[in-house]
């Protein structure tokens, strides 16, 4: 992000800048849901909750975790596979309320 913003300068702010979300586990026990993720990507529970494509945890949690890497990289809008959209519709909803 920091070569599109020092490349972008002061057009950066005009910039629309997707996310892809490769997959999520809509949970209440986040752990369990990283766990699902990490073991089908091959990564460790951290790493899973790090990495920005891939969402894990309650409703709550995903919403939060989606506004810190919209603060974070200037996202302006998520995309997903079309197989995620009815599991993350709440979670839309709830964005939608804040």
């Amino acid at each position: 992000m920091a070569w599109i913003r020092e490349a972008a300068a002061e057009r950066f702010q005009n910039l629309e800048l997707n996310l892809f979300i490769v997959d999520l586990a809509l949970t209440d026990r986040r752990g369990d849901g990283a766990d699902r993720l990490a073991q089908r990507f091959a990564l460790s529970r951290e790493q899973v909750i790090e990495f920005p494509h891939l969402l894990a945890g309650t409703i709550d949690q995903i919403g939060e975790r989606l506004r810190d890497i919209r603060e974070a990289y200037g996202i302006s809008y998520l995309v997903l596979f079309e197989e995620h959209m009815e599991e993350f519709a709440p979670a839309v909803a709830h964005l939608a309320n804040q």
